[in-house]
């Protein structure tokens, strides 16, 4: 157990970053991701579900809840990206702009 005042271990930053990492290995995640970049603000959660094109909502709950631990946060008006997600899509897709930059 790591107290809040105590700095992480080798270890325990190594496991979050692959934990990080691994959120990223899916399309349906990416697909998030992306829709997010391009909006011109927060999404909702349908809207965001019909921005990626999967019907199933529990399926799309999961995969949103697997970003929002890293690259997505949750506001008053909907979803958006977090820093991290920004860094992500640039990472990936150098020539894209992300709204609100």
């Amino acid at each position: 157990m790591v107290w809040e005042d105590e700095p992480a271990t080798m270890a325990e930053r190594t496991e979050d970053a692959t934990d990080a990492l691994e959120a990223l290995g899916n399309e349906i995640r990416m697909s998030i991701l992306r829709e997010l970049a391009d909006a011109d603000g927060s999404l909702s959660f349908t809207e965001l579900r019909k921005r990626v094109g999967l019907r199933d909502t529990g399926k799309f709950n999961y995969h949103l809840t697997k970003l929002c631990e890293y690259f997505v946060r949750q506001t008053e008006t909907g979803y958006e990206l977090g820093h991290a997600g920004t860094r992500v899509i640039t990472a990936v897709e150098p020539t894209a702009t992300v709204d609100g930059d």
